[in-house]
């Protein structure tokens, strides 16, 4: 049965898989990670301390793994996985997890569950 992996990941590696440079992860293998299963990217700027965010700017890509390795000098613990079917970026709220976003009529990105504004530019958070 295939799980759903929600990880962290920082905004260069973020940039490299949603622009298709990057299509493997390398990581802790201490959730055994499986063919099948699917990887959530959230980025993630430790940088950043963004109201009620921790870090996390709301960007999400998903992907599938389609091949995992822990030999062929991969240290032990860790794995290397082949990632495929990477989505389009989604946005997460952090504040109520809606992942159905719309404009607002003074441009601003919004979830549609409860109306909180969007952190789109790790540069520049908007008020909440």
């Amino acid at each position: 049965m295939q799980k759903v992996h929600e990880l962290k990941c920082w905004p260069s590696q973020f940039e490299a898989t949603l622009d298709g440079r990057k299509k493997h992860e390398f990581r802790k293998n201490d959730r055994d990670f499986k063919v099948g299963d699917v990887l959530s990217l959230r980025e993630y700027d430790p940088a950043k301390s963004y109201p009620y965010t921790h870090g996390h700017t709301g960007r999400v890509l998903r992907g599938r793994v389609t091949w995992v390795t822990e030999s062929f000098g991969v240290p032990p613990g860790f794995c290397a996985m082949s990632l495929s079917d990477v989505s389009a970026v989604m946005w997460d709220c952090p504040q109520c997890g809606c992942t159905e976003v719309e404009t607002d009529e003074d441009g601003a990105t919004v979830c549609v569950d409860a109306g909180h504004t969007l952190i789109l530019a790790p540069d520049e958070p908007e008020d909440t």
